[in-house]
């Protein structure tokens, strides 16, 4: 197992409160991806996608929250921004609400595959497809307004944006390490921070690769009701690792 938090942008002192929620989830998240029993269904269903990695989310907070009587709440409906012109209502809706210290964090997450070894175009005028999950994310918070929840908030709030990406290949790797200086995560990094294309930069970024890769199902297969392990008519890839990328948003 190989692993790495980083502060990818430096904020003014009171967001150490975020560094450490931030760092703190992240191992949470890492542990719970590291059981062997996560890892046996992974290995035995297919890669997961959002909905199924929501559980480990909930426990991952969880242990984060540091009060085990504290307060969570999910799909939590709350206000939108005026300025959110794509609002046909007032509604919106925020993954989690996680009560850390003196603060209230409101969090989305978005969870997306991406290739381990395909490079990000260098064209920074251009949005590669594997950043726009990043966009969305960010957009969403964004777009999200707090009144709904003062009443109920800690002394603080915190809009929280995560973004994960699953590193997948089909084909085995014999060399890939995560965390090299011209691998995925630090391409998306750079993607990220210096094109001028996307706003909201990254504040924090963490990888973490498995010992060895999880063989496993591809999400789209014509194949669901077979056996996962002996049919050859399942479509396989190598699951390797996956990157958190993190951003506190702005009011």
């Amino acid at each position: 197992m190989t692993t790495s938090f980083n502060v990818t942008r430096k904020r003014d002192g009171r967001k150490i409160i975020c560094r450490d929620f931030v760092s703190s989830f992240c191992e949470n998240f890492s542990n719970e991806m590291n059981k062997e029993s996560t890892q046996k269904f992974i290995r035995n269903f297919r890669i997961p996608n959002e909905r199924e990695l929501y559980g480990l989310l909930v426990k991952s907070f969880i242990n984060t929250q540091l009060d085990p009587n504290g307060f969570i709440a999910t799909e939590l409906q709350i206000g939108r921004t005026a300025s959110d012109s794509d609002a046909d209502d007032s509604v919106g809706r925020i993954d989690f609400m996680v009560n850390y210290r003196n603060t209230t964090f409101l969090i989305e997450v978005k969870v997306n595959r991406a290739s381990a070894v395909s490079n990000i175009t260098l064209d920074e005028s251009k949005t590669p497809k594997v950043l726009k999950p990043w966009i969305q994310v960010c957009d969403q918070l964004a777009n999200l307004s707090t009144r709904r929840i003062e009443s109920a908030a800690l002394k603080k709030i915190e809009k929280l944006a995560v973004m994960i990406y699953l590193y997948i290949s089909p084909n085995p790797l014999s060399e890939f390490h995560i965390g090299d200086k011209n691998g995925k995560h630090s391409q998306i990094v750079e993607g990220i921070q210096n094109r001028r294309t996307i706003s909201q930069k990254v504040d924090y970024d963490f990888w973490h690769q498995f010992d060895e890769s999880i063989f496993c199902s591809k999400r789209r297969s014509d194949s669901m009701d077979e056996d996962i392990n002996n049919s050859p008519n399942v479509k396989k890839v190598n699951f390797y690792g996956y990157s958190i990328f993190s951003s506190v948003i702005q009011p």
